[in-house]
C-alpha cells in the first residue's frame, strides 16, 4: 500500500510537467501546420498562448460528469480555432485546417495501413 501512496505523490508533482511537455509539442505541430497552410504570422509564442488559453479555459469543464470530456474537447477545437485565426491575422479557414490537419495526417496514416495490410492478407490468401 505504500507503494500507491508514493506512485499518487509522484504522478501529482510530475503532472504539471507532463502537461506544460504536451502543450509544447502540441503548440509545435500546430504551428508548423500554420506554416504548411501559410497562416502562421506570428512568432510560436503565439501559437503556444492560444493553445494554453485554449485548453486552460476549457479544462474545468472536464469536471462535468458523464459528458464533460466531450464538450471540453470539442470547445477546446472551436477556442483554438478561433483564437489562432485572430492571434495570427489569417482567415478562420487556414486557422481550421492547420488545428485538423495532424488528424488527418494520422488517420489517413492509419487507413494506409490498413488497406496494406488488407492488401496483403488478401494476397497470401490467394498464394
Amino acid at each position: 500500500m505504500a507503494g500507491m501512496g508514493i506512485g499518487s505523490v509522484a504522478f501529482i508533482i510530475l503532472l504539471p510537467l507532463f502537461v506544460l511537455i504536451g502543450l509544447f509539442i502540441g503548440s509545435a505541430i500546430v504551428h508548423l501546420c500554420l506554416m504548411i497552410v501559410g497562416g502562421a504570422k506570428q512568432p510560436f509564442e503565439t501559437t503556444f498562448r492560444v493553445l494554453a488559453f485554449s485548453q486552460g479555459s476549457t479544462g474545468p469543464l472536464q469536471m462535468v460528469p458523464i459528458c464533460g470530456g466531450l464538450i471540453s474537447g470539442v470547445w477546446a477545437l472551436v477556442c483554438t480555432c478561433i483564437g489562432l485565426a485572430r492571434a495570427h491575422d489569417t482567415d478562420t479557414g487556414r486557422a481550421v485546417l492547420a488545428v485538423f490537419l495532424p488528424l488527418i495526417v494520422c488517420c489517413g496514416g492509419g487507413l494506409l495501413v490498413a488497406f496494406m495490410f488488407g492488401a496483403l492478407g488478401a494476397w497470401s490468401a490467394s498464394h
